[in-house]
């Protein structure tokens, strides 16, 4: 990530996906987002950050499926510790499937707990989780959704 301003930031991330929209649907996936994040609110040991991530998205279904995706979201986070840092998070991932025809649109809130550990200055583990209801537009389906994101951070 780079920093942009005192409060915010913005980077590229990488997704290798498992399952089509966070649900048990098992389809193995790619994606890259440009992430960007703005702290709202930071006082004492609570911080509050707001995140945008749009990108692209490729599942290798049968026809292939690809289009837009762009979740938001925000997360409360309170500081432990100077290494541990535990928060509240909670997300609207939204995809936009170009392909294979119709066009579609997913969605969901997703709620859950993450938390983040130091182990030294450079080294930072970290584990995100977030659940709740998949909502597909187009066929009406609503199923279970779920993300699980393991964090290994080195800073140069």
């Amino acid at each position: 990530m780079r920093r942009t301003s005192a409060t915010s930031d913005i980077g590229v991330k990488f997704d290798i996906l498992y399952g089509f929209e966070n649900t048990t649907d098992s389809e193995f996936g790619i994606g890259v987002r440009v992430p960007f994040r703005f702290a709202a609110y930071r006082k004492d040991r609570i911080g509050v950050l707001f995140h945008i991530d749009p990108g692209i998205k490729f599942y290798t279904t049968n026809p292939a499926a690809f289009g837009f995706q762009w979740p938001i979201g925000v997360t409360l986070g309170y500081t432990v510790g100077p290494e541990l840092t535990i928060a509240f998070g909670v997300d609207l991932p939204m995809f936009l499937r170009l392909t294979p025809s119709p066009v579609d649109f997913y969605l969901g809130p997703l709620f859950g707990p993450a938390f983040e550990y130091h182990v030294d200055r450079e080294l930072t583990i970290g584990l995100n989780t977030r659940f709740g209801p998949m909502i597909e537009t187009a066929g009406g389906n609503t199923r279970f959704g779920f993300v699980t994101q393991l964090l290994l951070a080195y800073r140069l």
